[in-house]
């Protein structure tokens, strides 16, 4: 049967076309919402551009990176705290 449906899919336009229409409606109406999760990776990896025209969106995961790598290399202006001690060093004799 597995090779039948192979040699069907190689050679017959129409079933190859029928299988990816099944397919396709499967995938677009399951319950488990695999195009909207699909999507969310994308937006998080960085390979969906459509959020990031909003200057809201939250930081994929390349964003983050680049800031955290800038931070490690330029880290946060914080003063630098200096101690000065004054010493008086009496010598008795």
């Amino acid at each position: 049967m597995k090779g039948f449906v192979i040699d069907l899919v190689k050679e017959d336009i129409d079933f190859r076309e029928s299988l990816k229409e099944a397919f396709d409606y499967s995938a677009a109406t399951s319950d488990l919402k695999i195009l909207k999760r699909i999507s969310t990776l994308e937006t998080s990896l960085g390979f969906n551009d459509l959020d990031l025209d909003d200057e809201d969106h939250e930081p994929n995961i390349p964003e983050q990176i680049k800031t955290l790598s800038e931070r490690i290399e330029q880290p946060l202006c914080r003063p630098t705290i200096s101690i000065k001690i004054d010493t008086e060093i009496i010598l008795r004799r």
